[in-house]
C-alpha cells in the first residue's frame, strides 16, 4: 500500500510519513523540541527563568541584527551536548528571523 509524503507529495510505502529525501532534510533541522526529554526541558521553570534572564540582560536586542529579541538560542544544540542546556555562555538572544536562520543552518 502506498501513500503521499506529508512534505512533498511523492508516493511512499505505508506507514512511512515522508520520503527519504524529506525525512533527511526535515529531521536534520530538528531542534529537539519534539524529543520528550528536550520538550520537558523547554517547559521547565529553570529554562524559562534562564531564557527570560538572558533576554533581559541583552535588553531584548538581537545579538545578530539588533532588532527586538524574542527568542533565546542554544549555540551548541542541546541534542549535541545536553550538559550545556543551562550554560549561560551557550545562549544567544535572537529575533524570530535570525533564530529561524540559525536553526535551519544546522
Amino acid at each position: 500500500m502506498m501513500k503521499f509524503c506529508s512534505k512533498c507529495g511523492r508516493l511512499v510505502p505505508y506507514p512511512k510519513r515522508m520520503c527519504e529525501e524529506c525525512e533527511s532534510k526535515y529531521t536534520s533541522n530538528n531542534s529537539g523540541r519534539h524529543d520528550p526529554r528536550s520538550q520537558q526541558f523547554y517547559n521547565s521553570k529553570a529554562w524559562k527563568d534562564l531564557s527570560a534572564y538572558k533576554l533581559q540582560q541583552e535588553h531584548y536586542t538581537c545579538e545578530e541584527c539588533g532588532d527586538i529579541a524574542t527568542d533565546v538560542h542554544h549555540i551548541v544544540p542541546i541534542l549535541d551536548d545536553w550538559s550545556k542546556r543551562l550554560d549561560y555562555s551557550n545562549l544567544q538572544a535572537l529575533c524570530d528571523s535570525c533564530h529561524k536562520k540559525k536553526r535551519t543552518k544546522r
